[in-house]
């Protein structure tokens, strides 16, 4: 039978601004939200003068490394104290591949940085191949300095009278010249071999209250944030106060039926993947309604992330590549989900089992904008949809035949505005 219905069909139509054109879907907490982390920053520092010989300087990192308020540190010492042969150390628990410096004043100076590692577990024997983003701490900003961890990298304690042996790294000051401004550094950390997985809770909390802590999602590929649902969902409401500022990609997967992630389609992002909003912390939001398509191979999974398992419907934003890192470690931000089921839900109940396969679009009293759109057609007991695309036609009416949504008796479906910037007013729509 067929469905009449007097609507605007616009984004942001519904009053809950979920982009409902007929029913609704109400903002609900997350299931679960765990974000995974290869970074690590409670790390060990030296500096050694090469003028003074054997004089080594401790360097605390288990605050600063972390922490961008707490005292910087000079990896060589003043400009007056630079010489040839200064040298850097740090070091992590486990096996390491990168470090990120935050490097809050560039160093002024002619000369190079040699790394190297120990092999033989003495002395820092070997020269170590490196891709340095830093310039030898010459660049301003959060920096890279790569390297494949070497098969004889071994312990060793570089201090004569013992520390703990560990796998340092060295950077060694080579024939600095024209020695201007000692390089300083803000923050370090080191990117471990195996991530590690933390569950967070802060993201549930009221869009009217800023979070007063967020977790690092520094943009290292292959880290990501997962987010389980109870119920296929049409995607996330955020409320942004302290945007992104890196330029690392980022894409939208779920895990489907076959185990594999895919990425979702028909993803509508305002939010510009977290990049949009206050460049600085404040209490006022910028909420932005992400959307996609409800996958139909998308099913309540259990999942397990280092010593977390939950059963739910997983989603995941998953880093893919880095240009830059950026200064913001740590965005701020609340998450509310669109999931479908009948207990978040309002729709069009149907009395008997049916196929809906086809919408007609009157001629609606008002278009503001040109081009195509997509609405979904959502069941939204099941969370089945068919996607549907909506030609820049001025022939009316408009009608447009979607792959079968099948209702059972008592099921309810909504219409909701996917993607696209046309709107009509006051359109009369049928679903049949």
């Amino acid at each position: 039978m067929p469905y009449t219905f007097q609507r605007d069909i616009a984004p942001n139509a519904g009053a809950l601004d979920d982009g409902s054109i007929i029913g609704g879907v109400d903002r609900t907490a997350a299931r679960r939200v765990v974000t995974s982390s290869s970074l690590a920053s409670a790390i060990y520092a030296i500096r050694k003068d090469a003028v003074s010989g054997l004089n080594f300087t401790f360097i605390d990192l288990s605050t600063p490394a972390g922490d961008d308020t707490t005292a910087d540190f000079e990896p060589f010492g003043t400009a007056a104290q630079m010489s040839n042969g200064d040298e850097f150390y740090f070091a992590a628990d486990s096996i390491w591949s990168d470090a990120y410096f935050k490097i809050a004043t560039a160093g002024a100076y002619t000369g190079s940085v040699e790394w190297r590692y120990s092999s033989n577990g003495l002395n820092a024997d070997k020269v170590l191949t490196v891709s340095d983003d830093s310039n030898g701490f010459r660049n301003t900003g959060i920096k890279r300095v790569s390297w494949t961890p070497p098969s004889d990298l071994a312990e060793w304690s570089p201090v004569p009278d013992g520390i703990t042996k560990r796998r340092w790294i060295v950077a060694k000051l080579v024939s600095p010249s024209a020695i201007a401004v000692a390089p300083v550094l803000d923050r370090l950390w080191v990117r471990l071999a195996t991530a590690s997985y933390a569950g967070q809770t802060v993201y549930n909390g009221d869009f009217a209250t800023a979070p007063a802590a967020q977790p690092s999602l520094f943009p290292i590929i292959g880290d990501a944030i997962y987010i389980a649902s109870d119920g296929p969902m049409l995607g996330y409401d955020i409320a942004m106060f302290l945007k992104r500022d890196d330029t690392a990609t980022r894409v939208f997967e779920y895990l489907s039926t076959d185990g594999t992630w895919k990425s979702v389609t028909g993803l509508s992002d305002p939010s510009n993947d977290w990049k949009n909003g206050p460049a600085a912390l404040t209490t006022a939001n910028n909420v932005y309604n992400v959307r996609w398509t409800a996958p139909s191979d998308h099913v309540s999974t259990s999942l397990t992330l280092g010593s977390i398992t939950d059963t739910g419907y997983w989603f995941r934003l998953r880093t893919t590549a880095v240009t830059t890192y950026g200064n913001v470690a740590s965005p701020a931000a609340r998450i509310r989900l669109r999931q479908f089921g009948n207990a978040n839900t309002s729709g069009v109940r149907v009395p008997v089992a049916s196929l809906l396969r086809s919408i007609t679009i009157e001629e609606p009293l008002s278009i503001v904008g040109v081009g195509a759109i997509v609405l979904s057609l959502v069941n939204l007991t099941t969370g089945a949809a068919s996607a549907i695309a909506v030609p820049d036609s001025a022939v009316w009416p408009i009608n447009v035949d979607f792959d079968d949504l099948a209702m059972a008796a008592g099921d309810a479906f909504g219409l909701f505005y996917t993607s696209g910037t046309r709107s009509f007013s006051g359109a009369q729509v049928i679903v049949q």
